[in-house]
């Protein structure tokens, strides 16, 4: 993912239309900031799918031992899941 552009919150509820369009059609991000501080993030269904793979994959590398990086705790490099039913990378 790019690094989201930056929108204040007041011009982000007047043209949510047009965020929302290059949200959907672009995947672009956006980082939402009320008072020059972060509140919160938009971006399309596809990114957020992708990104909750990911946090997915992550887990379960985690939870088998190994280090989110894919290296186990004694230091082999695992190859990914082979359980039937297992996510895969993309």
């Amino acid at each position: 993912m790019a690094n989201p552009d930056v929108v204040s919150s007041t011009v982000f509820q007047r043209a949510i239309g047009t965020y929302l369009d290059a949200a959907r059609s672009d995947d672009r991000t956006y980082l939402v900031t009320a008072h020059n501080r972060p509140v919160a993030v938009f971006m399309s269904i596809r990114e957020y799918n992708r990104l909750k793979q990911c946090e997915a994959l992550t887990r379960h590398e985690l939870a088998r031992g190994g280090d989110a990086d894919g290296r186990m705790a004694n230091g082999a490099t695992d190859t990914g899941p082979t359980e039937p039913g297992d996510l895969r990378p993309g």
